[in-house]
């Protein structure tokens, strides 16, 4: 078996490299804000409601998405959000945000206590695509042909089923 030597330039290199790696995963994770968790107990006849939203589909918080009750306002910093020293009385909440479904809530606080209200936004649906009309189109596995209307959907949704 030959034995092969290693350089100390590239032990030196490579543990710089390792460090460097390891240094920003931490930098990451320690500027990684993390949410707040609730509020103080609010005062006295009042009430707070704090909550995260995230993407239903994969969890992430989202920052910067608009939340309203009843002509109160909030913009979520990493998801979160709160509302503090409310009426104690119903409320109806929106929140609205590019690319998802708009969502809307009745909220009723009575108790002086903290409400946590965590919202799984649903991203929009894209819409499916929209074909050009041919009069017709041939299938390039199998030479099957599909006339108009809807001759390149047919096609595609037979190449589909192969």
């Amino acid at each position: 078996m030959e034995e092969k030597k290693i350089s100390p330039g590239v032990v030196i290199v490579g543990g710089l490299v390792l460090g460097a790696g390891a240094a920003l995963g931490a930098a990451y994770l320690l500027t990684r804000a993390a949410p707040p968790g609730p509020p103080p107990p609010p005062p006295p006849g009042t009430a707070n409601l704090y909550g995260l939203v995230t993407n239903a589909i994969t969890g992430d918080t989202l920052s910067g998405v608009p939340i309203a009750i009843d002509g109160l306002y909030d913009v979520t910093e990493y998801g979160y959000f709160a509302f503090t020293e409310l009426e104690l009385k119903r409320y109806t909440g929106t929140v609205t945000a590019e690319g998802y479904e708009p969502y809307s809530i009745d909220i009723v606080l009575d108790e002086e206590r903290n409400y946590e209200l965590d919202i799984a936004l649903v991203p929009e649906t894209v819409p499916p695509p929209e074909y050009p009309e041919v009069d017709q189109a041939t299938c390039p596995y199998c030479s099957d042909t599909f006339y108009a209307p809807k001759a390149l959907e047919k096609l595609f949704e037979h190449v589909l089923e192969k």
